[in-house]
C-alpha cells in the first residue's frame, strides 16, 4: 500500500496485486481487486482509534466511542475503506455497526506488535521459535474466527513492515518472519475455508519477489497481495 497524506490521514493504495487462490465477496482477478463482479477501487485511510493525548497501542484498549464521530468523517471524505492497524476484538459491536452504517470496507490489521523482542526468534528450526510461532499462529486463527461472519472485511492485515529493523524486532533473520507469513496463510485458509485475503505490509518495493528472503510468489502461494507502505511525495518505484 501506498500512504499519502490527506487532511490528515493517510490515504491507502493496493500495489503489486497478485493472483491467490481464494474466492468469496473480495476477489483478486489478473492483478485487480474485485467485488461481485465489479472491480473494486480502495479509497481509503490507516484508522485508529486513539484519544488525543493517549499512546497508541496494538491492542484493543482503545476508544471505541469515536467510531460514531470518525467513520462518518472518512466516508465524507470520499473513502470506501479503512485500515486498522491495532487489533480490534471481534466482541466490538459497536465497530461492526459502525462498519455498516457508513458502508466502510475494512483491511483488518493483526499486528505483531506485542510479540516483539529482539532476543527471541521466530526460527522454526528451535523450540523456542517454535513455540513463539505457534502462539502468535493460534491468536490469529482465533481473531480470524471471530471475525469469520463479517462481509466488509476485504483482507487480513498480517503484520506491519516486520522486516524493517527487523533486528529490533526479532533475533536472526527476517526470512524467519516470511515464513511465518505462509504459515498464516494456511491459517486463514483453514479457519475461512479460502474465503478470505491475506495481505502484510512491507517498507518497499525492494523487499517483494527475493527468493533469498522468502518474498517471492513461489514462497507466499496463499498470499493474495503485497502492500507497500511509503509516506511522502513521489510514487513508489
Amino acid at each position: 500500500m501506498r500512504r499519502r497524506r490527506v487532511g490528515g490521514v493517510f490515504v491507502l493504495l493496493i500495489l503489486f496485486v497478485f493472483q491467490a487462490p481464494v474466492r468469496g465477496g473480495f476477489e483478486i482477478r489478473k492483478s485487480q481487486l474485485f467485488l461481485e463482479d465489479e472491480r473494486f477501487l480502495i479509497r481509503g485511510v490507516v484508522y485508529g482509534n486513539t484519544p488525543i493525548g493517549a499512546r497508541w497501542s496494538d491492542g484493543p484498549e482503545l476508544a471505541g466511542c469515536l467510531y460514531a464521530r470518525d467513520f462518518p468523517l472518512i466516508a465524507g471524505m470520499g473513502a470506501n475503506t479503512l485500515r486498522t492497524r491495532a487489533i480490534v476484538s471481534p466482541e466490538d459491536s459497536v465497530f461492526r455497526r459502525s462498519l455498516a452504517d457508513t458502508r466502510l470496507y475494512w483491511l483488518a490489521g493483526f499486528p505483531l506488535d506485542r510479540f516483539y523482542d529482539p532476543e527471541r526468534s521466530l526460527s522454526p528450526s528451535t523450540g523456542l521459535g517454535r513455540a513463539l510461532r505457534g502462539q502468535i499462529l493460534d491468536e490469529f486463527q482465533a481473531f480470524v474466527e471471530g471475525w469469520r461472519e463479517e462481509e466488509r472485511i476485504i483482507a487480513f492485515v498480517f503484520g506491519d513492515e516486520v522486516g524493517r529493523d527487523y533486528e529490533e524486532k526479532f533475533a536472526s533473520s527476517p526470512t524467519d518472519f516470511y515464513s511465518l507469513l505462509r504459515d498464516a496463510a494456511e491459517v486463514l485458509i483453514g479457519a475461512q475455508g479460502g474465503t478470505a485475503l491475506l495481505t502484510t505490509t512491507v517498507a518497499g518495493a525492494f523487499q517483494i519477489g527475493d527468493f533469498t528472503l522468502g518474498t517471492d510468489d513461489l514462497s507466499q502461494p496463499g498470499l493474495a497481495f503485497w502492500s507497500v507502505s511509503g509516506v511522502g511525495g513521489g510514487p513508489l518505484e
